[in-house]
């Protein structure tokens, strides 16, 4: 180290040899200033010793203060430098406002939960269930929070508006953790301090009228005639309303439903998987079941042969499906026979499947079953000697072998009277005289 002075210190070992370190003083080293000195020395330290530790420590901690002195930096400083009493004064101002809120959200909710066990009280008593008693202290925490309600309620300050500046955070925030209700505190505890009874009168108690734990209860004023009857036909004209939508939605189940069917009856038909019917006949009687006048549907009753008919053909079928358009066919078909003075040509076809049935019992009885119901429906329309030759005819079917079609022919005869009866072709006492014959029938055999 030409021309740069040096210190060294060192120790002979039993080796003979010289061991130990070498510090190297610059120019600048020695007219620096302290600290910067000790940082220059610090990089031309090569190993050392406590000594020069020491200083090095020293001289670091003489900086840090130096700059610790300067009075801070960034805007945490500068805002704690330029802060007065003003701010402080509304920061504590803000904790008041938030620890009043926050006291009164505690007793809104106590008086909830007193409100609640009496009324759970009230209900267990209405019940016949044993009456919850409330003890001292549970009584005096429910006092107190109603006290604390309307004090709360008297001196909360409105909310301060928001200046332009924010305060500090630090200063303004609340924990989470002070927010939280003891429930302990809300149900009484030993800390609950004695309130005079005289003083409370909160939501309606206090005030010497029956018990002070009762709910009040709301009564609604007694409505005037003019008013019930405005009631009364609003709610009438709600449930026209609600039961004519009730009805346009069955309607659309039941068409979607007839739909599904016919497509399946006309796919069985096209595969030959139902016999007896054509396409063409198929469609005469859905047609004739539908909300259009069945006026093709009687001419083809009225100018085929008996067994020949679309509704002879689709009353012997066993199918579900196709019985049920031909009921409804036959309905139509009544109605169009009415309204066109058919109705005693209609009765004599119908006379005819009667007297023509197959030959399969099966088959007849089908047949019979459904043409009787139709003829019920046509037969009071009629004059009085048509009408007492079907029921000549359903006393025999009375006492026949099948107990469906006897079944069917009374209810028939009945649909048949009640409709004469009606019309005047019956005399209201003919009824009578046919049970009080029947059973006279019956008591003989």
């Amino acid at each position: 180290h030409r021309g740069i002075p040096t210190t060294a210190r060192g120790r002979l070992d039993s080796s003979g040899s010289i061991s130990g370190i070498c510090i190297i003083k610059s120019e600048a080293s020695a007219s620096a200033p302290p600290a910067a000195a000790a940082d220059a020395s610090a990089d031309l330290v090569m190993g050392g010793g406590n000594l020069q530790k020491s200083q090095m420590a020293r001289a670091k901690k003489q900086a840090a203060e130096g700059k610790q002195g300067a009075g801070g930096g960034g805007a945490e400083g500068l805002k704690k430098r330029q802060a007065d009493a003003s701010v402080h004064a509304a920061a504590n101002e803000e904790r008041a406002r938030l620890k009043v809120e926050r006291e009164a959200r505690a007793v809104a909710k106590a008086a909830k939960e007193a409100a609640l066990e009496r009324k759970t009280a009230k209900l267990s008593k209405g019940d016949g269930a044993d009456k919850v008693e409330l003890t001292d202290k549970e009584k005096k925490a429910k006092k107190l929070a109603a006290a604390q309600a309307a004090l709360a309620a008297a001196c909360a300050a409105p909310p301060k508006k928001e200046g332009k500046k924010k305060k500090d955070s630090k200063e303004t925030d609340v924990e989470e953790g002070e927010m939280d209700v003891d429930d302990g505190d809300l149900k009484g505890g030993d800390d609950v301090d004695e309130v005079d009874d005289t003083a409370i009168e909160a939501d309606g108690e206090g005030n010497g009228e029956g018990d002070p734990d009762e709910p009040m209860e709301f009564k609604a004023p007694a409505l005037t005639e003019e008013e019930k009857v405005a009631l009364h036909a609003k709610m009438a004209a709600r449930e026209a309303m609600l039961a004519e939508k009730f009805g346009n939605e069955e309607a659309e189940r039941l068409k979607a439903e007839a739909e599904e069917n016919a497509a399946a009856i006309i796919g069985a038909i096209k595969a030959k998987k139902i016999a007896g019917i054509t396409l063409e006949e198929f469609e005469l009687l859905r047609a004739a079941a539908s909300d259009a006048p069945a006026h093709a549907f009687l001419d083809d009753l009225l100018g085929a042969a008996a067994k020949a008919s679309v509704l002879f053909k689709a009353n012997s079928f066993a199918n579900a499906k196709i019985s049920t358009l031909a009921t409804k066919a036959g309905s139509a078909m009544v109605a169009a026979a009415v309204a066109t003075s058919k109705a005693e040509p209609a009765f004599a076809k119908l006379e005819a499947i009667l007297d023509a049935l197959p030959g399969d019992a099966a088959v007849a009885e089908r047949v019979s079953m459904r043409v009787l119901v139709i003829c019920g429906e046509l037969v009071g329309h009629l004059d009085k000697p048509s009408i007492d030759r079907f029921l000549e005819r359903t006393k025999a079917l009375l006492a026949g072998e099948s107990n469906k079609v006897g079944s069917a022919a009374a209810l028939s005869a009945a649909a048949a009277l009640r409709v004469a009866i009606g019309k005047g072709s019956v005399d209201s006492a003919e009824p009578m005289a046919m049970l009080t014959s029947s059973l006279e029938a019956v008591a003989t055999a």
